[in-house]
């Protein structure tokens, strides 16, 4: 390797015709590197610590990294190793840091946006249809705004478990799963995430829905009751809140405050959110009200009535863990299911003589049949006071039950 003393009039007016290095004779361990296409950079060579080969790092390119300042450069470097660090590998270290801070800032949406445009096209059409229905309706929605890194097999296990046992679909769950894992194989692949797939190792669920019919009876619901009690908020009023008013849990949970008129007591549900893509106009009782009102002071300022405690600016994503307690816990009811909670309210309201139509209407139906249905399509009676009184029928009732009383006693409801 030629070796000399080198000038800015030197470099400027170097010509190559293969690559060639050139040691610097004033400051050791600075090389000039030049390129037949002219271009010429500054680099630092050292042995390793190990002194069995050298290292090299590139210090920046001629003219705009000068010659007085590579020396500078190289002698900072040095003073470095003297130091006991090596700068190649400090910069190695520091590389690896910046790609974990990046990978860590990486949310889950974003790492399905990069799955979407670089991996989807390789794909069948009917798969593509299946894996983004699958990612919009399940995974986008509880783990959208959580890092990446964050997510764990527990989460995994968490989402699993709350489509396979509280919406009866085991064969979705395990869809679901499958896709989630492979979004994840792809961002390892891809080092946009640094840590194991982890919808690896969960286990599908046992597949086949059964048709549930359970409802709970007085004592159930007083055990249901007394362990809400223990629960804190928001995951405790919207159970409660499910008991009230019966509507599906998907419904309930994307309440937004914007949607209750405290004025009038009523809760609106908006097409989009519906299951029929009707608005559904509900009632408030009285207990509702007062549960809405005390909840108010929690999560008022947030936009969702039942707000993550996980994500701001969220609703509460799959509320299973109570279910899980009530289930699990000594005294409990082993079969509890979050769903379960709709049909008991609509036993009930049966039980206590009240019409199937207007039973029909307060939980919003769509399986009407073909006379039914060419009946609502003339009949625009929006039945507000029926299911006023229905829902105050129902709560009345259920506090009755809650706190041990005798059976509901004749009582004239005015409306307010």
């Amino acid at each position: 390797m030629p070796k000399c003393q080198l000038t800015n009039a030197h470099i400027r007016n170097l010509k190559v015709q293969k690559r060639t290095d050139i040691w610097d004779e004033v400051t050791d361990g600075l090389i000039l590197r030049t390129s037949p296409a002219g271009r010429k950079t500054f680099q630092y060579r050292y042995f390793a610590e190990d002194r069995k080969k050298f290292r090299r790092l590139t210090i920046g390119s001629w003219p705009a990294l000068s010659l007085s300042d590579a020396r500078k450069r190289v002698e900072e470097l040095k003073q470095q190793r003297r130091e006991g660090e090596d700068p190649v590998i400090a910069i190695q270290l520091k590389r690896e840091q910046q790609v974990r801070e990046f990978n860590e800032r990486l949310t889950f949406a974003e790492i399905v946006d990069r799955f979407r445009r670089s991996y989807m096209s390789s794909i069948r059409k009917p798969t593509q249809m299946q894996y983004n229905r699958l990612i919009d309706v399940y995974l986008l929605p509880v783990f959208g705004k959580l890092s990446a890194e964050g997510i764990r097999r527990r989460d995994v296990i968490e989402l699993m478990d709350f489509i396979a046992d509280e919406e009866g679909l085991p064969t979705t769950a395990n869809r679901v799963k499958a896709v989630l894992s492979v979004v994840y194989s792809f961002a390892i692949d891809r080092e946009y995430v640094n840590i194991s797939n982890p919808a690896k190792d969960v286990k599908m669920r046992k597949e086949g829905r059964v048709k549930r019919d359970r409802y709970y009876n007085e004592e159930e619901l007083v055990i249901i009751w007394n362990h809400l009690e223990q629960e804190p908020d928001p995951e405790r009023s919207y159970y409660m809140f499910l008991l009230y008013m019966g509507q599906r849990k998907s419904e309930t949970v994307k309440a937004r405050w914007d949607h209750i008129d405290f004025k009038r007591r009523l809760w609106r549900i908006p097409a989009e959110n519906s299951k029929t893509n009707n608005e559904h106009i509900l009632p408030l009782p009285d207990d509702a009200i007062d549960l809405l009102t005390s909840l108010k002071e929690i999560t008022g300022n947030q936009e969702y009535v039942f707000s993550s405690t996980r994500c701001d600016g969220e609703h509460l994503k799959y509320p299973d863990n109570v279910a899980r307690r009530i289930r699990n816990k000594e005294g409990g009811i082993p079969d509890f299911r979050m769903h379960d909670l709709r049909r008991t309210m609509a036993t009930h309201m049966a039980g206590l003589g009240i019409d199937q139509s207007i039973i029909g209407h307060v939980l919003n139906h769509k399986g009407l049949s073909g006379a039914d249905q060419i009946t609502a399509i003339y009949n625009r009676h929006d039945y507000l006071a029926e299911k006023r009184e229905a829902l105050a029928r129902w709560t009345r009732a259920l506090h009755r039950i809650v706190a041990g009383e005798s059976q509901e006693a004749t009582i004239i409801t005015l409306y307010r």
